[in-house]
This record gives C-alpha cells, sequence and structure tokens, in this order.
C-alpha cells in the first residue's frame, strides 16, 4: 500500500514543491493558532482564534496573505480603550511574527524535502542508497518534531512554558511511529556482522547500506537481522535462518517485558503532578507528596493510560511474535531515547537547583528532551545536549538587547540544535561515530560526570561571588 502511494507521489513530483509550501502554510497557521491558545496568556492574533471584540474578514483566514489585512488591529490600536484591547494585539507590529512562522514552516517544507528525499541529504555515505518510501517517511517523522518544537518554542518564548499536552501527544505518537517504521529513524553505519557459529565471529565489514539508528549504533552487534541488505526499508532479511537467535524463553521475555515496564511507568512518574516540599523532613516531605497526587485530578487519567499501556506490552512480549522481530528492538530504542533525554536535562536541573536554590530549567525542557529522544535516539540527544548552550548565544543576545531581562527560555535553544542535527546528520554521524559512541556505557559516565563538574563549577562560582 505505502509502496503504491510513494509511487504515485514521485510520478507527480513537479507539483510536490507547491502542495508542500501551502501545506506548510496551512502548518504554520495551526501553529500560531496552538500558541495563542495554549500559552499561560490566551491570545487572539491568530484569526482562527473567535473573539468578540474582533470582526474578521474571510481575507484573514488565508495563511501568509492574510496577515497584511490583519495589521489593520495594530494600526487602529491607539484608537482603542483600555477594555477594547485584545490580548496578543499590543503593537503596532503583532503581525510580523505570526507572518513570519508561516513563512518560515512553508519554506522550510520544501527545502527539508529537496533536503532529505531528492538531495539524499542524510546519507552517511555517499555511495549510499535507499528507497523513496523510507525517504519519504523519514521526511514525515522530521515535519511532524520540527512543527511541535516550534509551537514549543513559540510558547516557551512568550510565556516560559512548554505545554504538557504538546510533549505527551508527540512522544506517544513517536513511540508508535518508530516502531512501526523504524527506516523513518536518522540513517547511520555501523560495523556489521556475519556468525558463523555461536563462538566465532567471522568476516566482520562495514554495511553496505543505511541502517536506522537504533540504540546499540554502532556497537558491534548484529540486531538488524530482519532488515533487507541494500533495500533500505524493512522487509525479508537476507541473511540465512542460522543466523537467526533462538527463540527467546519466559525469562527473557520478563526481562524484557520488565525493562520496557520501567521505562514506560519513568515518563508517566515523570508527567505527574508532583511537589516535593525540601524544607520539611523526608517522611512529612513523603506524605504530602502521595496526598497531593491523591487530590490532583489527572492522576488517575495518567493510572489509567499507564495500565491501559503496560496491558497491551504484556500482550505483545508474551502472545505475539513482536520479541523475535526487529520492531521490538526500535520500540527499545524509542524509550532509552526518551529516558536518556529526560535525564540529561533532568539532572542538570537537579545539579543547578541543589547549588543555586532557584530553578535553572522548567520541567517543560525535561520532557521536551525526551520526546526529541524518541524520534532522534540517546546518541543524537547527547550532541543536542551539548549543542544547545552553543545555539542559544545568538538568541540570548539579542533577548538581551530587546530588554527582556536575564531569564531566557530553553526550550528553543533545544529546538534550534534538534535542527542543525537534523540537517547536518551527515557530518556530524560520520564524526562522533568513531570517537563517542563506540561504548554506550563509557558514554553515558563520562556525561554524567560532566554534569557533575558542572555542579562543582557552580558552586566554586557562588562562593566567589559572595566573596566579593
Amino acid at each position: 500500500m505505502f509502496t503504491s502511494i510513494f509511487a504515485f507521489v514521485s510520478s507527480f513530483s513537479i507539483f510536490v514543491y507547491p502542495i508542500l509550501f501551502l501545506f506548510g502554510a496551512v502548518i504554520g497557521a495551526a501553529v500560531n493558532w496552538y500558541v495563542d491558545k495554549y500559552g499561560w496568556v490566551k491570545r487572539f492574533r491568530s484569526p482562527w482564534r473567535k473573539s468578540d471584540k474582533l470582526k474578521r474578514v474571510w481575507f484573514d483566514f488565508i495563511p501568509i496573505l492574510g496577515w497584511f489585512n490583519l495589521r489593520r488591529f495594530g494600526e487602529n490600536l491607539q484608537k482603542l480603550s483600555d477594555s477594547e484591547i485584545v490580548a496578543g494585539i499590543d503593537s503596532k507590529w503583532f503581525w510580523i511574527r505570526p507572518l513570519f512562522v508561516e513563512l518560515f514552516v512553508a519554506f522550510g517544507l520544501v527545502l527539508l524535502y529537496w533536503w532529505e528525499v531528492c538531495r539524499n541529504g542524510l546519507l552517511c555515505e555517499a555511495e549510499f542508497t535507499e528507497s523513496l518510501e523510507t525517504a519519504i517517511l523519514r521526511f514525515v517523522a522530521h515535519v511532524f518534531l520540527l512543527t511541535l518544537l516550534l509551537a514549543a518554542s513559540l510558547t516557551d518564548l512568550d510565556d516560559f512554558i512548554i505545554p504538557a499536552n504538546l510533549t505527551i501527544i508527540g512522544t506517544i505518537v513517536g513511540l508508535i511511529f518508530v516502531t512501526i517504521f523504524p527506516q523513518a529513524l536518522l540513517p547511520a553505519t555501523e560495523l556489521y556482522f556475519y556468525q558463523n557459529n555461536k563462538s566465532q565471529i567471522a568476516n566482520e565489514k562495514l554495511t553496505p547500506y543505511p541502517v536506522p539508528l537504533h540504540f546499540c549504533s554502532p556497537d558491534r552487534v548484529d540486531v538488524l537481522r530482519d532488515y533487507g541488505v541494500g533495500v533500505g526499508r524493512l522487509g525479508k532479511s537476507e541473511i540465512s535462518d542460522s543466523n537467526l537467535r533462538n527463540k527467546k524463553s519466559c525469562w527473557e521475555l520478563g526481562v524484557q517485558f520488565f525493562v520496557f515496564t520501567f521505562f514506560w511507568l519513568f515518563w508517566c512518574f515523570a508527567m505527574l503532578d508532583r511537589i516535593w516540599y525540601f524544607q520539611l523532613s523526608f517522611r512529612w516531605a513523603l506524605l504530602l507528596f502521595f496526598r497531593n497526587l491523591l487530590r490532583v485530578p489527572s492522576t488517575k487519567y495518567w493510572l489509567i493510560l499507564s495500565f491501559f499501556v503496560l496491558a497491551i506490552l504484556f500482550f505483545m512480549v508474551f502472545f505475539t511474535s513482536f520479541p523475535d522481530s526487529v520492531n521490538h528492538h526500535y520500540l527499545m530504542s524509542g524509550f532509552i531515547g526518551l529516558v536518556a533525554g529526560m535525564w540529561l536535562i533532568w539532572s542538570v536541573r537537579l545539579v543547578a537547583g541543589f547549588v543555586l536554590g532557584v530553578e535553572a530549567m522548567g520541567f517543560g525542557d525535561v520532557v521536551l528532551m525526551g520526546m526529541i529522544g524518541v524520534f532522534v535516539g540517546w546518541q543524537s540527544c547527547v550532541v543536542i545536549f551539548f549543542l544547545a548552550p552553543f545555539a542559544g548565544i545568538i538568541p540570548s543576545l539579542v533577548g538581551l538587547l530587546l530588554g527582556r531581562g536575564r531569564m531566557i527560555p530553553y526550550g528553543p535553544f533545544i529546538s534550534i540544535a534538534a535542527l542543525l542535527l537534523i540537517i547536518f546528520w551527515s557530518p556530524i554521524w560520520l564524526t562522533i561515530e568513531p570517537i563517542l559512541f563506540q561504548s554506550s556505557l563509557q558514554v553515558a559516565i563520562a556525561t554524567q560526570i560532566l554534569i557533575l563538574l558542572l555542579g562543582v563549577m557552580l558552586i566554586c562560582w557562588k562562593k566567589i561571588k559572595e566573596k566579593l
């Protein structure tokens, strides 16, 4: 089915760019509507937001072009009394940013399609080829992710919040998508082994085709036995049946289900409305912690969701062939990317908060990084973690010059770093693969040590400021 759809799309390639531009403009308009509706302050800049004080005409609802007509509200701002002013329309130039957002998404979709699908710009080796289906699936995944990141960044810029409904939907959709369509993940190379027997590995060589980035990449393990060699899509394996692993025992299935359960409950626990009173004793803080959870209405919904998903995972692990398929490996990759991305920001938040006594990063940044990790893998989260501060240098300086104060949202920096990683994935992966990721455990330990050293540096800086 998907093959025929992608073949149909490729046959009308001359119309793809105009359609993508129009579709991008509509997505940009949807982002503007979302930012106005779900920000901390409810605004009415978007024509799709109904307001009794503003009279819209049909031309206002056209993406991009409509903003040239909507600017009349800003031009008439001085004639209105305080009671007539609408939230969001607070200056003559209120329409500039929404217009730029829609233009950015419209041109961005066209350029991203040209780069990823037409130019194969994400492939790590020049001689690699892959199917059109794989390229378009990856493009769709990145459009979805980057749209969510744009919406999160704009709400963070406006009100220093990242709406939970955005990251919840993005995380769940991402886990489902990477499990069903793992070829949509970032392409990577790794050492691939053909095993003659259980005790000896022979004839090691580099993969002659791009493989989806998984949680073991690029460790030397054979995990892609069901990945079509030279095809670039999931299909029948060309590796002999003698190389397939034996069917998992009940013990192995139990361990796998336990790991899935731990990752899923970790995320559900993180999303709860939690309050911890550090000024109280541990006993009283723990008591108030659970009392608050019982009083919050959202707790019961999270309990229902967590047990519902666990029931599905239990059925899939013990009563289907899912554990013997390649898809279970990529569900694990999504979960590890989720937890690793969250923990990178969460640990910095805890260390900086403990040392400085203030909230260094919002928890929205934590769950945003986790959502990104589902789509791009834990390896990419490490790159984004170190790239985000540099990606935010120029926007931070602009914010200071515009008088936004010392509080600067971190979500846009994470989003910019994720965009840069996707666009420049090929040189990034070829650079970091042999240097950083030959051992996953070493990278995890080294990253955590750096975060602890950050805490030591902050303590020293705090002492120096107290002495001055």
